[in-house]
């Protein structure tokens, strides 16, 4: 059974990538052919026909020199590529150059072409500073100005960030971008003018890598090369584009050539103080852009880490959560979740999938307060799919995204099935004939610690059995017949930290908070795949519909709501999962002593040799490994050692078979723990021979 396929790498973050992305041409310029990456004179090969210490098509501000192999000048410069750089050095509190130059001969400025409607922008320049001639007392940077028709500017971003602080002053070319997104001109919009665009939007931008110093002091030397300027409008494979961002959460729609189902439109709904306003991500330039993945990152906290914490696949409906940490960054993905039915429609293969139509991505506008660095977020966000099982069937998928917190990310999945004809399920209905939802994770090997999910635990009522889930058999159910549950009930897929396989990736819980329509009985089944490839998703664990009729009939409208909790991966013996194994866990292994797997409230974590019973030889490995020092086995059983319920003749032949031998302290008939079977423990076995437990 293996899962629409995408890779970790692709959600990994949120970069931007200038190589593979198109760009918009400024062949209005005018100059001949389309120059790269819509900059003329990028590299400043091209001297002015008056001034070879000034560069073709740039504005120069002061102290601002194009220096070229061989000019005689120290110091001596090495441009990244071609013959010529551009320097800035010491004299002025401010030295730069920009696009911004006005042809005569042509009627027009020399920036490039720049529409907001359309997708990201990113500017980029390499620099250098000599090895001991860094910026003293002063800065450089990049700095982008967007400019109206009428030549004023409409906004502009820069980022001063190298300085003698940065230890950049090694000689060494190095790389600098600015990007701004259409979602950064929501924030703009949303966070100055109440939601609403200024009027005379620009049309061009100018591009200005400069020096800066308060007052008049400052040293050091800068060279910049290899100008930079695109605009993603592309509907390529490795497109992504940013939809929101308010300081507190943000979403990026990707394209991901991996992921199995086709790319779909997806939509913005936001909530500003000018109103409800929605458009297509993609909308301006290329109004058939279609994505895969909208990845959310939320700020964390404790920092100012801002990291990736859920990947919504809209293209199939999973959804992977990561857990933030205290650094602010967050941890990987591992088991997914899937809030939409899967159905054997008609005696076929399940559809585990159905066809996405559209995704709506639903942001309300919370205020950011400076200096922008709160920790959270008041308001959710969303994402909703529309969807269709062919002719069978129609769906409206949603999943809402609170503000996570460090060590938990929570997320509600429902979901609104209807029934547009009848079908029929197949007999033997129980083992996966009608999923609600699902859990899909991985688990190829325990002992080479390749898994996702190696525990699976089912909360029902007030009780909960934990177990260990083998390797083997492969092909096969988890269970006999599903685990009956009910509103309110959970199942958990626990991974533990011996894993090396997306080691930190994290535990996930799936809630059933409410259902409607789907009357009759549910339960839990699991399925363990034969596949032992790690790329593969071959463990699946899901909410049956045990009590489905032989028919649906048309118009049967189903709806559910999940809630998914992704939190830190626990160590083997933390039974209580608090991410430390103490004596509490040991106390909780006693409450448990003398129990099996086929117990209500088993607890395979502190099963500590995964024999299938809690005894005494589990009691001495977690006390050790809890520090020692903690309550004793409960007494009243000890000496039962085939859990009958009784000491007796039975129990009596097993501790005479390991009489007079050196054992494992704690194992079996070593009462006292002293690593041998000897006459102090018979007296003790005698002394509860007929005594029940």
């Amino acid at each position: 059974m293996k899962t629409p396929a995408f890779t970790l790498a692709a959600l990994a973050g949120m970069a931007l990538t200038p190589s593979t992305l198109a760009q918009i041409t400024c062949t209005e310029v005018g100059g001949g052919a389309t120059p790269p990456n819509c900059i003329f004179n990028r590299s400043f090969e091209e001297p002015r026909a008056s001034n070879q210490a000034l560069p073709a098509r740039w504005r120069s501000f002061n102290t601002a020199i194009r220096r070229y192999v061989g000019d005689g000048l120290l110091p001596e410069v090495t441009p990244r590529t071609g013959i010529a750089a551009m320097e800035l050095p010491s004299g002025f509190d401010f030295a730069g150059f920009d696009t911004d130059l006005f042809a005569s001969s042509l009627g027009l400025y020399y920036d490039p072409k720049y529409d907001l409607n359309c997708g990201t922008m990113q500017a980029c320049a390499w620099y250098l500073s000599p090895v001991g001639q860094g910026l003293q007392d002063t800065n450089g940077g990049l700095k982008v100005e967007f400019r109206r028709p009428d030549l004023s500017v409409y906004d502009y971003i820069e980022e001063l960030t190298i300085n003698n602080s940065t230890g950049y002053a090694d000689g060494t070319w190095k790389q600098i971008c600015l990007t701004f997104s259409r979602a950064d001109w929501d924030f703009v919009y949303n966070r100055n003018n109440n939601g609403v665009p200024y009027d005379l939007p620009p049309n061009r931008l100018s591009i200005l890598p400069l020096r800066f110093a308060p007052g008049t002091g400052g040293t050091g030397t800068i060279f910049w090369d290899d100008v930079t300027y695109e605009q993603y409008n592309s509907n390529a494979t490795s497109f992504n584009e940013e939809i929101w961002d308010d300081k507190n959460v943000a979403a990026t729609a990707r394209r991901d050539a991996t992921i199995t189902e086709p790319a779909i439109p997806v939509f913005l709904d936001q909530v500003n103080p000018a109103g409800p306003k929605t458009y297509r991500v993609g909308n301006g330039c290329n109004t058939a852009s279609t994505y895969q993945v909208v990845e959310v990152s939320d700020r964390t906290p404790t920092s100012n880490g801002f990291p990736l914490t859920y990947a919504d696949i809209v293209a199939n409906g999973y959804v992977r959560a990561s857990v933030q940490k205290t650094d602010g960054s967050s941890s990987s993905f591992g088991t997914s979740a899937v809030g939409q039915p899967g159905v054997r429609f008609n005696g076929n293969p399940i559809t585990v999938v159905p066809t996405m139509t559209e995704a709506r991505v639903q942001a309300t506008w919370t205020a950011a307060v400076e200096p922008e660095t709160q920790p959270g977020r008041a308001l959710p966000f969303g994402v909703q799919n529309t969807a269709a099982y062919g002719a069978f069937a129609n769906l409206t998928s949603t999943r809402v995204y609170p503000d996570p917190v460090v060590g938990t990310s929570k997320a509600t999945v429902m979901f609104n099935f209807t029934a547009a004809s009848s079908f029929t399920l197949p007999t033997g209905r129980g083992n996966d004939a009608f999923r609600l939802a699902w859990l899909s994770s991985m688990l190829a090997t325990q002992a080479g610690g390749q898994y996702d999910a190696n525990y699976i635990a089912v909360s029902n009522g007030s009780n909960t059995r934990t177990l260990r889930i083998p390797d083997a058999p492969r092909n096969a159910y988890l269970f006999p017949s599903p685990v009956a549950i009910n509103v309110g009930d959970t199942v958990t897929l626990y991974k533990d930290t011996a894993a090396s396989w997306n080691p930190g990736s994290p535990t996930v819980a799936l809630k059933l908070i409410a259902v409607s329509g789907a009357t009759g009985g549910l339960g839990i089944q699991g399925f363990l795949a034969s596949s032992t490839d790690p790329n593969d998703d071959s463990l699946s664990v899901w909410v049956e519909w045990t009590g489905a009729p032989s028919t649906v009939t048309a118009g049967t409208n189903i709806t559910a709501t999940f809630e998914l909790t992704a939190t830190n991966p626990t160590p083997k013996g933390d039974g209580n999962h608090d991410g430390a194994v103490t004596c509490a866990d040991v106390d909780i292994l006693n409450s448990l002593f003398n129990q099996t797997t086929a117990s209500a409230t088993f607890n395979a974590y502190v099963d500590m040799n995964n024999d299938g019973v809690i005894n005494t030889a589990d009691h001495t490995a977690l006390n050790a490994l809890a520090g020692g020092g903690c309550a004793p086995p409960p007494a009243n059983c000890i000496g039962d050692f085939n859990n009958d319920g009784v000491v007796n003749t039975a129990d009596l032949t097993t501790f005479l078979g390991r009489f007079g031998q050196t054992v494992t302290p704690g194992s079996t008939g070593d009462f006292n723990n002293d690593g041998i079977v000897n006459t102090q423990d018979l007296t003790t076995f005698l002394g509860r021979f007929g005594q029940p437990c």
